[in-house]
């Protein structure tokens, strides 16, 4: 807790030492607000970029539908066209 009563993260280290005999021991506490403050804006960039890739793999999938509703529409086109008509078969 800080001096004003706000809470903030940390990072506690302890270790035990014998000196003449006696055991101690030494703590260490480092605030890691910071490294909080950007492990939570990586995943936030990351949360961004996975939508995006759904987005771009969705749009691909789209795209290619509708490549393969032209290829088809331009199949039957050409069947139209090469078909008979009234029994006089067109160019050769």
């Amino acid at each position: 807790m800080r001096r004003d009563g706000s809470e903030f993260p940390v990072e506690v280290s302890l270790a035990a030492f014998n000196l003449d005999g006696k055991w101690n021991a030494v703590g260490i506490i480092r605030d890691i607000t910071a490294r909080k403050l950007l492990e939570e804006e990586l995943r936030r960039n990351i949360e961004d970029l996975e939508r995006m890739n759904r987005l771009m793999v969705g749009r691909e999938l789209r795209m290619e539908e509708l490549r393969d509703e032209v290829r088809r529409l331009r199949d039957r086109v050409r069947e139209l066209e090469d078909a008979p008509r009234d029994g006089v078969r067109g160019p050769v």
